[in-house]
């Protein structure tokens, strides 16, 4: 009679019970920190191709600053949208002023979101904001 209550039966979904939501967090948080890094080696690529084409265009005495300006805009916001989908905060494009300074800046902040929905009640907020510089000199 003593056997029948100490058996083992109904131990393993019980341990089952008890680590899967733990390991279904570690994973999903792996998975969020993998993306997020994905997201910022995007925007690496956007703000540096941004700025070198940026370079290349400021020599073009065909076109006007609002022309060059939106090209280099119209460059970057072609990288976000077309490998994480966009959502950008702001993209800052700091052209030089006179003919001593050399080179151009592009900046963009981009606001990473969570893919599980309870991270953002754990956090108190709706994502990271991601951003990057990049400093290109002219040729």
């Amino acid at each position: 009679m003593i056997d029948k209550f100490l058996s083992n039966r109904g131990q393993a979904a019980t341990e089952m019970a008890i680590t899967l939501p733990i390991v279904l967090f570690i994973i999903m948080g792996c998975m969020t920190l993998g993306f997020m890094i994905y997201d910022k080696s995007v925007l690496v690529l956007a703000t540096s191709q941004s700025a070198k084409m940026g370079s290349f265009i400021l020599s073009d005495e065909t076109k006007t600053v609002d022309e060059k300006t939106n090209e280099i805009t119209q460059c970057a916001e072609s990288f976000l949208t077309y490998c994480i989908g966009g959502n950008t905060e702001d993209i800052d494009i700091k052209l030089p002023e006179n003919e001593s300074e050399t080179d151009i800046i592009v900046t963009i902040k981009y606001k990473y979101e969570y893919i599980l929905p309870f991270l953002s009640d754990v956090f108190s907020d709706d994502g990271v904001m991601l951003e990057h510089s990049t400093k290109c000199y002219i040729q």
